[in-house]
């Protein structure tokens, strides 16, 4: 089993950031003392999609004790060439997402908000808003990047949601990062299972429906009974191959194609199947 976290937080190839973000996990990773090989299973993957890192052991400057970190596979994950390299179309794309997030602050009278860039994402992070702000921010950019896709005939992908306290438009989406992740692991949609929380139209999990099969949960303890439960099902590979084989030999660039289908949502398990 591989594990990834795909999350919209974004701080380039920045390994600290996201290690002060996700210290208690990897302090935890520490001291269950865990095998090198299970250690390595475990994946971030920021942006939506796109900062690769891999976790491991690495030597610690003031002891013995090696401790756990977030180590970059910026070129494995470049040389799979996901679409969202264009940086004349990105600039173009940003640009629009920001003049329409800057004409809500005025309509909205949100004074007090800041304006956030990055290379691969523009927000807005006001003192107080409501939700209802939020998502008329959200579908107002979403508008925006549309027309501005059909304009410019621009084929990156992109995201803007809602993040409960700000509203951020990314370069790349959680479908991008899940097809890069299962392309880069050689896995089917149906192998896959992208647990989240925000699946609405103004969400950023909602991209990820047409990648792979996807759970709809609503706090952190049924992400926990999930993986349990999955833990006591799946049956571990009998092979005593390194994990990190496809990382020797990473798989070809990930060519485009149909995406998957959309069969049914059922709703008391939550559970939206994908077409492997």
């Amino acid at each position: 089993i591989r594990i990834a976290l795909v999350t919209a937080a974004g701080y380039g190839y920045e390994s600290e950031k996201y290690e002060k973000r996700l210290g208690c996990l990897l302090r935890c990773f520490e001291s269950s003392n865990l095998d090198a090989k299970i250690l390595r299973n475990f994946y971030v993957l920021g942006g939506e999609a796109n900062y690769l890192f891999q976790c491991d052991y690495i030597s610690n400057d003031t002891s013995t004790e090696k401790k756990v970190a977030l180590v970059p596979l910026q070129k494995t994950w470049e040389k799979l060439q996901l679409g969202i390299d264009d940086e004349k179309e990105i600039k173009c794309l940003l640009d629009v997402a920001e003049s329409s997030i800057r004409t809500s602050v005025l309509d909205f009278q949100l004074d007090d908000a800041r304006i956030i860039r990055k290379p691969r994402a523009v927000g807005i992070v006001p003192q107080e808003a409501r939700r209802e702000f939020l998502d008329e921010i959200v579908l107002r950019v979403q508008d925006a990047l549309r027309k501005c896709t059909r304009q410019t005939g621009s084929s990156v992908p992109w995201c803007a949601f809602n993040g409960g306290s700000d509203v951020f438009v990314d370069i790349g989406n959680k479908k991008v990062g899940v097809n890069g992740l299962k392309h880069l692991f050689h896995l089917q949609p149906y192998q896959v299972l992208h647990i989240g929380d925000q699946f609405l139209i103004s969400g950023n999990d909602y991209a990820a429906r047409s990648a792979c099969c996807c759970l709809w949960i609503t706090n952190p303890n049924e992400t926990k009974s999930t993986l349990k439960e999955i833990l006591e099902v799946v049956e571990q590979p009998h092979s005593e191959s390194d994990p990190d084989d496809y990382l020797r030999h990473p798989p070809a660039p990930l060519s485009p194609g149909p995406p998957a289908r959309l069969l049914r949502t059922n709703s008391s398990s939550n559970f939206l199947r994908s077409d492997p």
